[in-house]
């Protein structure tokens, strides 16, 4: 009998360790290795992965049918997705949407209409405070209603609550303003500290001359503030967008008008207080065709770098298809020649009508993308492996 009790307690142990060992390892053999930040854990893409590409067709799904092409996407602390698109019917209703499944199936979430946007249709974009609320930016193209409102998430996108102060750029004209849409910018880096929030106001001057302001926030998105003087006036420049690298940059991204096929960085050591441009990029990984509208994110889940810290993704869009790629030296800090993960660029999809790519990245690595497609706004996820091809 002692022979028998003491087997079982034996067996029962071998059996939890037995397990404890495999969940510990990737299905594919050499084990997602994580790393630790304090009580948060980032699963890291391992060689194996780079044998398993994960394909972008292979996981796409229509989240919204017949609205804005404008989309926006962002994922919360505990790997939610979020997906916002602008009402096609009702001026200042934005839509949204989540999933819990990595982006297998969604849920409709409801938020109120926005009543400073009665005269226009919305745009959203999307910024993760410090203390992990999610922020829903509005804003419009209408050259009659410069303002940016925002909606607070506390529980992972479950509900929204309207921050009741709205946001005006003084501009000093009424010509087009767009402030972003996709991602504004959690500065995490160097001389940018732990507390700001930034997203650029870009607005045109007149056809082709464009400005930017910088608008930041101190206090995780309560109150925004115009931060240094407005960075210049570009000539050839129809969009810019924002992007902190590892050192504490602000690279600006320009591009110019459909004729000219060419970009430029705008780079701000100072938080946008003072900038320098480099030269023209005629030859780039972007530009096969001239690059219309971008998105960016740093290949981070959490604040915290997923592989190398100078990993940065942009997608993209040219004529009829939208694109994206991995930086793996930050853009060079806004110098000509980037080093790109495979390469190249890589199509993701088409379309006959403008696209308005936007980008996330998940806790397990993989990346995600939102964009329309003729009449859909349509997901994808992959992961480096199908880069790096």
């Amino acid at each position: 009998m002692k022979k028998r009790f003491i087997f079982i307690p034996l067996a029962i142990l071998i059996s939890i360790a037995s397990i404890l060992v495999l969940a510990c390892k990737h299905p594919f053999g050499a084990g997602i290795q994580l790393k630790k930040y304090g009580n948060d854990t980032v699963d890291t893409v391992d060689k194996v992965d780079k044998e398993k590409p994960l394909y972008p067709d292979s996981t796409k799904i229509t989240v919204f049918t017949n609205q804005h092409i404008i989309p926006a996407i962002t994922v919360t602390s505990n790997n939610t997705i979020i997906a916002a698109v602008g009402d096609r019917s009702t001026k200042g209703k934005i839509l949204i949407k989540k999933s819990k499944d990595l982006g297998k199936t969604w849920e409709e979430v409801t938020v109120a209409t926005d009543t400073d946007f009665s005269n226009s249709h919305v745009h959203p974009f999307f910024i993760t405070a410090h203390n992990n609320d999610i922020l829903l930016g509005l804003a419009t193209t209408n050259k009659n209603n410069n303002k940016v409102t925002f909606h607070r998430s506390k529980d992972n996108g479950e509900t929204w609550i309207k921050n009741n102060k709205s946001i005006t750029a003084s501009t000093g004209n009424d010509a087009n303003a767009f402030v972003t849409y996709g991602n504004g910018v959690t500065l995490r880096h160097g001389r940018n500290g732990k507390f700001k929030l930034l997203f650029s106001y870009f607005y045109l001057e007149s056809q082709n001359k464009a400005s930017i302001y910088n608008i930041v926030s101190t206090d995780n998105g309560e109150n925004w503030d115009s931060f240094g003087s407005k960075i210049g006036i570009f000539t050839g420049v129809t969009r810019g967008k924002a992007l902190e690298i590892e050192d504490g940059s602000i690279l600006y991204f320009l591009n110019g008008p459909n004729s000219t096929r060419q970009f430029a960085w705008a780079k701000s050591t100072d938080c946008g207080e003072t900038f320098s441009s480099s030269q023209n990029h005629t030859n780039s990984p972007f530009t096969k065709d001239y690059p219309r509208a971008f998105d960016f994110c740093r290949y981070e889940f959490n604040g915290n770098d997923i592989s190398e810290a100078q990993y940065v993704l942009a997608t993209f869009s040219e004529k009829y298809t939208y694109k994206v790629m991995m930086s793996t030296d930050d853009f060079n800090k806004g110098v000509k020649g980037t080093k790109v993960l495979g390469d190249k660029a890589k199509e993701l999809g088409k379309s006959t009508n403008d696209i308005y790519p936007a980008i996330t990245v998940l806790k397990d690595g993989t990346i995600c993308t939102l964009a329309a497609e003729n009449v859909d706004i349509v997901f994808r996820r992959f992961n480096l492996a199908w880069l790096e091809q």
